[in-house]
């Protein structure tokens, strides 16, 4: 079967760009204001606080070149070598790549930095990949040489698998605030009311919405206040392990205690 290869107009390709904006924008607004019971957009929320307000750095900052050293080849593996073979091998895959490179290039200029924001340009990268992949199998009974080299390029998917297989172990290893909810869900009776306090290290290291699942429990992750004050009524805290909260510890038992966090029956 031979392919059809069909060119995109910019009218047609900015109408079908505009209809699905509107489509995700409707589905993403309707179950969020839903979930969080106000009207709600997640994604506008995020770009005016991060472009409009500029407080994108408050998350942290990475130094301008993370994204080429670390991001794209923990993502990528070892498929991030032969990203210049397949763009040497098959020209057609320069002007992906080249998108994809600038893409990265503006994005780094940011200084708060994650993966989900270049996360569009793998399956362009990848393409680039495919294709030198294929030009080494092809070729393979050509010479010893391209032999060995498409030998390299099947046997680099398996060592793609093993990193993904480490890393995620690892990525296992970076949510102790979800760890620390979870284990404090079944250690208290749930018939049992608590007002439990979460905070901010907590919130980002796996306490979401999601993990608060018992109606009868409060669960406040009101930021700066002394949450050792006793006209808070906090149950139970779960919080980052600092020295300003442990001067009372002598009149806590400790219940969990996972990384940086931990979660203290008050």
């Amino acid at each position: 079967m031979k392919s059809l290869p069909k060119k995109l107009s910019l009218f047609k390709c900015l109408k079908i760009g505009l209809i699905t904006s509107f489509l995700s924008f409707l589905t993403s607004f309707t179950i969020d204001s839903y979930i969080w019971q106000r009207p709600t957009w997640p994604e506008g929320e995020v770009f005016w606080f991060n472009a409009v307000l500029n407080k994108s750095s408050q998350w942290g900052t990475m130094p301008f070149l993370w994204y080429w050293y670390s991001a794209i080849p923990r993502a990528l593996g070892f498929s991030t070598f032969l990203i210049p073979l397949g763009v040497y091998l098959d020209r057609r895959t320069v002007p992906l790549v080249a998108i994809s490179a600038l893409f990265v290039l503006l994005y780094s200029f940011l200084p708060h930095k994650e993966l989900r924001f270049i996360m569009y340009t793998f399956p362009l990268f990848n393409t680039a990949v495919a294709c030198a992949c294929s030009r080494l199998w092809t070729g393979k009974n050509k010479s010893f040489l391209r032999l060995g080299l498409s030998v390299v390029a099947a046997l680099h998917i398996v060592g793609n698998f093993i990193i993904t297989a480490i890393l995620l172990t690892v990525a296992y290893k970076n949510y102790p605030g979800g760890v620390a909810i979870q284990n404090l869900t079944s250690i208290i009776p749930q018939d049992t009311p608590a007002h439990i306090y979460i905070d901010n290290l907590a919130a980002q290291t796996g306490v979401t919405r999601f993990t608060q699942t018992n109606d009868l429990w409060i669960y406040d992750k009101t930021e700066n206040i002394d949450v050792l004050d006793e006209n808070h009524d906090f149950t139970h805290l779960i919080l980052e392990a600092k020295a300003a909260y442990e001067t009372d510890s002598r009149s806590s038992s400790l219940l969990l205690c996972w990384g940086l966090l931990k979660a203290f029956l008050i």
